[in-house]
């Protein structure tokens, strides 16, 4: 067996679980196949800040969720979805920056460059996720049975 093929093999696994939805099974395996993602690929800054990043991005992308979850408007729920749609593409195109430059101070400068939109809005949306939480749908008495 070479080197890196045992780590493949579990990112691959890993990613493999993910792109089935199996990964509510496997949650504890998003830590490692990053970790060692980081370890394959060399530690640096930029892999570094993309991993928080992308962290901060599904933090606010759960606030969106909840919120799309909890409307009962088609239109509202059809708003939402997009909204999360565009808040994902932004924040990830964003974030990937440090993955294309890799050092500290071009990845600083390029976030910079767009007024750290990216860090801002996940970190906006936490935040508001706090101050407005959606109420709770009622369950059902069949349901309060079980």
């Amino acid at each position: 067996m070479e080197r890196g093929e045992v780590g493949g093999r579990f990112v691959c696994i890993t990613f493999a679980c993910i792109a089935r939805g199996n990964f509510a099974i496997f949650p504890c395996l998003a830590l490692p196949s990053s970790e060692l993602c980081v370890k394959m690929m060399g530690l640096y800054p930029g892999y570094i800040i993309f991993f928080v990043q992308s962290a901060t991005m599904i933090a606010g992308s759960r606030v969106l969720y909840r919120w799309q979850q909890a409307t009962q408007t088609d239109s509202l729920k059809k708003l939402l979805v997009f909204i999360n749609f565009a808040y994902t593409l932004l924040v990830l195109n964003y974030s990937s920056v440090g993955f294309m430059v890799l050092s500290l101070q071009e990845t600083l400068a390029a976030y910079g460059s767009v007024h750290y939109i990216g860090t801002i809005l996940p970190i906006g949306l936490i935040l508001l996720g706090k101050v407005i939480t959606p109420a709770r749908p009622a369950r059902s008495k069949a349901r309060k049975d079980q």
